[in-house]
């Protein structure tokens, strides 16, 4: 991936030798059609019907020969585009001369050399794992990306690899006329279109529109009818799958870590190849010119990337940019997304912000929608557990029932299954055709294992929300599963590898929906700091007063209370009414308190026992920038009041700005200030010191109250979770996390054991009686 310089000769830009990662800002030509869009034409002068671009943007600039010739400010849905003029009025816009711009010298050299290394990666790509799978495929989104891999695989792979576009029943209409026209461009291959059994408004309707942390859209509509297609196409409900596809690394910080090759990321069948992973923007766009390769017109019109008419993930400018071009075709969401709600606007002017600012975008539960799922409730009774749900259809509960185990008996009432060697189920259900009750219990006596436990609550859920969505039968490398229309499944072909409960809450409809009663799940607690935060000075302080703690007048009376509170939550103390202080104080008195280390270790207790940082943490994204106005639109979402959400982000940002969370090379989370205000905060990927990633890991297992966690699991923060992980909180990745995790385990055998070989993921903290906490890797910092 080269950098590039602007040259005003061409009016284009030439390639140079400085590498990077990943680029924060892509570069994208803006055509005449984009120009008239914005209200250029009324100030400046260019040909209108000119077919070449004219100039350049970066994010909301446009640069012409190298010059910043204009911005937009403040684009919002459903109101008009605000330009700022920069260069002077009556200014004639010439073209790019694009052919002069391709035949310079080093750009030449630098393409020629790209695209024969990417010719032969392709080649090697398919050697390597395209013979020993089932099926190739390439994926097509209708993107400028998607373009250029197709026709660089269209030299490189046999005519027999066929082109997949995974239709989401949401795209751009111009989407739908590039998929037309790329079709036409090679007639010789072998073009199939993927899509989801219902529309996507109806499933807007059945799971709530998706947001940034529900995005079952991508699996409902995207690579499950993808994968069902391919196994049709294949004959093999086990097929293993290789796609070519056009993921860069340039388009985000998680993507710039991948390698080219990624093994079961999507799918547990599918292997994920990346030719032009290290392709930058400015390179893709010199093949796209050289090879004259359609260009979808949405880009023509000024969106930065090809996606659905309107997507949780879309920034500010792409949504207005849909609501502008085809208002008909986004209102037909917006209308279905408002209808879900169960809130009301004053004014339609209130709509139109929910919908542009964010707060749909901000769902984690059906909290705010009319048609939620109650969270089946669960009791003990002696060693039996009791699930309760409301009318759950006992035909689809057995279905469901059939993945844990081989069902022993046939009453409809009084179920009987194995779901291991010698442990064996006994399940009886109050009802024979509705049931409200579902009494499990362990044949024989004794405790249920957990992992039965939650397999059992599982099936419960899946059977209360399934609509035959596809995902299960994606999944299922058996062909097992079936809807005709209700769900079947074979216990002939079914091999019980639980594959069809892998998605969060053993089903992505009812993750969406789910509902556990009240105004929110996620945000108890998190304005009791009165408007304060830990910060090393109260570390310091505490060092010095102790137990006298209480009385101090080093903080002022007002702080005390909330300096407890966050120094307990911290670690520093410990959990009761006195004031005691932990081996970790002592590790802040030894090393510091402004010791970077230590801060890593104190985000790891605040992710976990502080509901102000865990929110913040499972309401955010690695990597992504998060605006102070758009955490105020997730509390609002979530049933926080206005005073809620101006304390608790008062103290979130005093916390981050006033403490070494946010200070040095390694900082946990990066502030954007605006005058002494600040402006918005972006939670930064880091991988944390060996000893510190077991401490929190511990920190973890006591906040779950369990040992034994799966890497994936790990992956993602969940706020209605009893536990935040180290991946989570500090954006690790699983292979780094696993090297790191592999090497204590070896070093400290009696804190952990790891289980990472023949496609296990599991770690295991020896906690048990008489077993290890995080004070005993405190002590081991503290060298005793």
């Amino acid at each position: 991936m080269y950098s590039f310089d602007w040259n005003p000769k061409t009016g284009g830009y030439v390639l140079n030798t400085k590498s990077a990662r990943f680029v924060a800002h892509e570069i994208r030509p803006v055509f005449a059609e984009e120009l008239k869009l914005v209200g250029f034409d009324a100030h400046f002068k260019f040909d209108e019907n000119e077919t070449r671009p004219i100039c350049w943007a970066r994010q909301n600039v446009y640069i012409h020969k190298g010059e910043e010739i204009a911005r937009l400010d403040k684009t919002q849905y459903g109101k008009p585009l605000n330009p700022v003029f920069l260069a002077r009025k009556g200014r004639r816009l010439t073209p790019v001369d694009v052919d002069a711009m391709l035949a310079d010298d080093k750009n030449r050299a630098h393409m020629d050399a790209l695209v024969a290394d990417t010719l032969k990666r392709l080649k090697e790509m398919f050697d390597q794992y395209a013979r020993s799978c089932d099926i190739a495929y390439i994926g097509f989104s209708g993107g400028k990306d998607s373009v250029v891999l197709l026709d660089l695989c269209h030299r490189a792979l046999p005519l027999t690899v066929p082109v997949v576009f995974s239709d989401t029943d949401m795209e751009l209409p111009d989407t739908y006329a590039m998929w037309d026209e790329i079709q036409m461009r090679y007639p010789d291959r072998p073009f199939h279109r993927a899509r989801a059994a219902a529309s996507a408004l109806d499933n807007w309707r059945r799971f709530g529109p998706p947001s940034q942390t529900l995005r079952w859209c991508c699996s409902v509509h995207k690579s499950a009818p993808a994968v069902l297609l391919l196994k049709e196409l294949s004959g093999n409900p086990s097929a293993r799958l290789v796609a070519f596809v056009g993921v860069r690394g340039e388009e985000s910080i998680r993507r710039s870590e991948y390698d080219d090759v990624g093994v079961g990321e999507k799918n547990s069948n599918q292997i994920n190849a990346m030719p032009i992973l290290g392709w930058s923007t400015h390179e893709l766009w010199l093949y796209t010119f050289a090879e004259r390769l359609p260009i979808n017109r949405a880009y023509k019109l000024g969106y930065t990337r090809v996606g659905c008419l309107l997507c949780p993930l879309a920034i500010p400018r792409q949504a207005e940019t849909s609501a502008l071009i085809y208002p008909k075709e986004v209102g037909r969401f917006t209308e279905v997304l408002l209808s879900t709600l169960s809130r009301d606007f004053p004014t339609k002017k209130d709509e139109l912000d929910f919908v542009a600012e964010g707060g749909w975008r901000a769902r984690r539960s059906g909290v705010s929608l009319k048609s939620v799922l109650p969270i089946p409730g669960k009791s003990k009774v002696g060693e039996s557990i009791v699930f309760t749900a409301d009318n759950i259809p006992v035909a689809r509960l057995r279905e469901w029932f059939k993945p844990l185990g081989n069902i022993a008996n046939t009453d409809n009432t009084h179920l009987s299954f194995c779901v291991t060697a010698g442990e064996t189920l006994d399940v009886v259900i109050d009802d024979e055709d509705s049931c409200r009750e579902i009494r499990v219990s362990r044949s024989g006596g004794g405790r249920i294992v957990p992992k039965w436990d939650k397999l059992m609550r599982y099936a419960i859920q899946k059977s209360q929300a399934c609509v035959g969505c596809g995902e299960c039968q994606a999944e299922c490398p058996k062909n097992a599963i079936s809807f005709s229309p209700e769900i079947a499944v074979d216990s002939g072909k079914c091999i019980h590898c639980l594959r069809c409960f892998n998605m969060d809450e053993g089903c992505l409809r009812f993750n969406s929906i789910r509902y556990a009663g009240g105004t929110t799940m996620t945000i108890t607690g998190i304005n009791k700091y009165m408007n304060f935060a830990l910060e090393p000075a109260w570390v310091t302080i505490l060092l010095d007063e102790r137990e006298n703690l209480r009385s101090t007048q080093a903080l002022g009376s007002r702080k005390v209370p909330s300096a407890i509170t966050w120094l307990r939550e911290a670690g520093f103390i410990e959990e009761s009414s006195g004031i005691k202080l932990t081996e970790l104080a002592e590790l802040a008195e030894r090393n510091g308190v402004e010791s970077a280390c230590l801060w890593d270790m104190i985000w790891m207790r605040l992710a976990n026992k502080s509901p102000l940082v865990k929110w913040f943490i499972c309401s955010t994204s690695i990597g992504e920038w998060t605006r102070g106005d758009q955490l105020h639109k997730i509390l609002e979402a979530e049933g926080a009041t206005p005073s809620t959400r101006k304390g608790a982000l008062t103290s979130l940002f005093a916390l981050v700005k006033n403490s070494p969370l946010s200070k040095g090379g390694s900082s946990v989370v990066a502030v954007e200030m605006k005058g002494r205000q600040v402006a918005a905060l972006l939670r930064k990927a880091h991988d944390p010191e060996p000893l510190t990633l077991l401490y929190g890991l511990f920190v973890m297992a006591e906040a779950a109250d369990r040992d034994v966690f799966s890497v994936t699991s790990m992956m993602t923060a969940d706020a209605t979770a009893s536990f935040v992980s180290p991946l989570a909180a500090f954006g690790m990745g699983p292979e780094s996390f696993k090297r790191v995790a592999s090497g204590l385990a070896d070093r400290y055998p009696d804190f952990l054991r790891v289980r990472f070989a023949q496609g296990l993921d599991e770690v295991e903290l020896k906690r048990g009686e008489g077993g290890k906490t995080s004070q005993d890797v405190v002590r081991i910092m503290l060298g005793e």
